[in-house]
């Protein structure tokens, strides 16, 4: 009597484990991909930097940690020399930085400096944790989730990240 109550317990269990994903997956097949969300290039704010660079022998390599791919622009205006560098983003979610390291006071390996006189490296900082990020759109996930429709959300704050000089000064930059 006892083998009959467990096994009777037992067969419904699996009936309603079955009942139970039948629905999930039907709920689940009603999904569909709502495309991507771009977050991050409703606003933009212009941050630049001049550098001066020396002619010699050797070059200075240009360091880019960004998201986007570095554009070389051609810029008569600028003297001899100098180098500046512009990156066009949304305040709200990122922030630049870039400096230049002068190759003559550094640790970095003799192979790694030895045709380089130094750098100018460009980094990315987010301004917005995670979790701000996430309770920021929140609503517009649970409102497609409502609708069955799930999608991608990417920051994409960097609208561009721009190396202007003039034709000789560029002879002398290395990306």
């Amino acid at each position: 009597m006892k083998n009959k109550v467990l096994l009777g317990i037992f067969l419904t269990g699996v009936l309603l484990t079955g009942i139970g994903l039948g629905i999930a997956f039907g709920e689940y097949s009603d999904f569909t991909y709502g495309g991507e969300v771009l977050i991050g290039n409703d606003k933009e704010e212009v941050e630049s930097k001049d550098y001066i660079i020396s002619l010699g022998e050797k070059k200075t390599r240009v360091a880019n940690y960004t998201t986007k791919e570095l554009d070389f622009v051609v810029d008569k205006k600028m003297k001899d020399g100098q180098v500046r560098v512009e990156v066009i983003s949304n305040p709200d979610y990122v922030k630049s930085y870039h400096y230049y390291e002068d190759y003559e006071n550094t640790d970095y390996s003799p192979e790694y400096i030895s045709d380089y006189e130094g750098e100018i490296q460009i980094h990315l900082g987010r301004t917005i944790g995670d979790f701000e990020l996430m309770m920021k759109y929140k609503d517009d996930f649970l409102a497609n989730l409502k609708n069955s429709k799930i999608k991608s959300y990417y920051l994409d704050a960097v609208k561009s990240v721009t190396v202007k000089a003039n034709a000789k000064t560029l002879e002398y930059l290395e990306y």
